[in-house]
């Protein structure tokens, strides 16, 4: 799930920005997780997916707040909090192929 699928663009709150002059945004997931995952950057006026949406994947969120922190599960502290999200970066991930590469090949 990317963080555009919760998005509501006919949202009242969405209009109000619109109406004091906000014309793009930055959707951010919540606090409550170390490495929160995707954030996306949209403009606030549009119809359709394909003209509000700027871009997709717009960087990480990491939270290293006491939100991130919970008694049940690790990370309990921020010197925990802070080894998790350097291992999450630490780890090595496939390169995804870029359309161009895809185009390419085909």
């Amino acid at each position: 799930m990317q963080i555009v699928d919760a998005f509501d663009p006919s949202g009242e709150d969405l209009a109000k920005a619109v109406r004091c002059g906000v014309t793009a945004a930055m959707l951010t997931p919540g606090p409550r997780n170390p490495v929160g995952g995707q954030t996306a950057i949209v403009k606030l006026a549009g119809d359709g997916q394909e003209r509000w949406l700027v871009k997709q994947s717009a960087g990480v969120k990491l939270s290293f707040t006491s939100e991130a922190l919970m008694h049940d599960r690790k990370p309990t502290s921020l010197p925990g909090l802070v080894t998790l999200v350097k291992e999450r970066l630490d780890q090595p991930r496939p390169m995804r192929p870029t359309n161009s590469i895809l185009q390419a090949r085909c």
